[in-house]
């Protein structure tokens, strides 16, 4: 008979021989022991442990959101791309980072226990609503996720970058400091476009636009690249360095956990030597010229992979909104695959 329960630490060898990991996994579930936000449950039968299911508890919009999530960026786990703690209204969700089921137990319903027990687990904490990522071709866990009510949230698209020369189009440039008021303005009207994408947040109220635009500017692992005509902005294209780096905790799909860690200042890792991973935050043009300047977009699109070409870069990412119908063709245009799924549902209150 499976039974499920809380992990402990006399589960520790056994969980990092039977799902052959690592030391540095055995830490990371030890501290999953004693963070108050995380929370790993195992499947048991005739005291062999059959899975686990590994979750927590983010808040979302409040300060001490973990690395890359207070840096602003739209991480794999969903959280919208907004800079600043300041400009999102609190919410707090739950995520799956992982669900893993042995072999031997892969047709005893494992998984389905597992996933009852962290959603009855999530929904006791008080959670608005409940996330999980996944890789698009894992059939079995997408049916599994959508049997209980979960639905598509967004997808990380991942694309490898041949050397390119640096040729933007002449009415494509690096964004200045001249062009504070109206990237400000654009940069208002993205989030918003994205915020009817998501569904899923609500902006703070006051949020200073002019200073998260400034900040953005001012950031040294960051190039904003723009669109003009006649003066007038256009369009613009944000686009991030983040270094790749060692992760302890286990996924149910490594592409993309790079881009979780920390900005690079420069264009190299200097502890690895290994090239930076370009993430495209934003990828923007104006409601007004949007029919009559067909292909704006993608021309953004290749001059930002033009000037990650220039730092180093080999790797681009970029998390869409299932709904951005628009984005995700610009990425499939120009070669870029889904490797990640996030999927996500309400929570019923208990």
């Amino acid at each position: 008979m499976i039974t499920t329960r809380p992990v402990n630490r006399h589960d520790i060898p056994e969980l990092t021989t039977q799902f052959k990991r690592d030391e540095s996994w055995a830490r990371y579930i030890s501290s999953k022991l004693r963070h108050p936000d995380t929370w790993i449950h195992v499947a048991e039968q005739n005291g062999r442990l059959a899975g686990y299911v590994d979750m927590r508890v983010i808040r979302q919009g409040q300060a001490g959101m973990p690395g890359r999530f207070r840096q602003g960026v739209r991480g794999l786990l969903g959280v919208p791309k907004l800079g600043g703690d300041d400009l999102i209204q609190p919410i707090r969700y739950g995520i799956i980072r992982d669900i893993f089921v042995c072999e031997p137990y892969r047709k005893q319903n494992v998984a389905t226990r597992l996933l009852r027990d962290c959603i009855q687990e999530l929904q006791n904490r008080h959670t608005s609503e409940i996330r999980a990522e996944l890789s698009p071709g894992n059939c079995a866990a997408l049916n599994l996720l959508r049997k209980h009510g979960f639905e598509p949230m967004s997808t990380l698209m991942h694309m490898r970058l041949d050397t390119q020369k640096k040729s933007y189009s002449s009415s494509i440039r690096p964004a200045t400091q001249q062009d504070l008021p109206q990237l400000t303005e654009l940069i208002r009207q993205e989030v918003l476009l994205q915020q009817q994408f998501a569904g899923c947040f609500q902006l703070a109220s006051g949020v200073d636009w002019a200073a998260y635009t400034e900040v953005k500017l001012r950031n040294p692992n960051t190039e904003i690249l723009v669109a003009e005509k006649n003066g007038q902005l256009t369009g613009y294209i944000d686009l991030q360095l983040i270094r790749p780096g060692e992760n302890g905790s286990p996924s149910l799909l490594k592409a993309g956990k790079k881009r979780l860690k920390q900005l690079l200042p420069g264009n190299r890792n200097a502890n690895t030597g290994q090239p930076p991973i370009g993430f495209i935050e934003d990828v923007f043009v104006k409601d007004s010229v949007r029919k009559t300047s067909l292909g704006l977009g993608v021309k953004l699109f290749r001059s930002g992979l033009e000037w990650f070409a220039a730092q180093g870069v080999r790797e681009v990412q970029g998390t869409i909104w299932i709904n951005n119908k628009n984005s995700l063709k610009v990425f499939q245009k120009l070669g870029s695959e889904s490797v990640r799924l996030l999927m996500g549902t309400r929570v019923i209150d208990p």
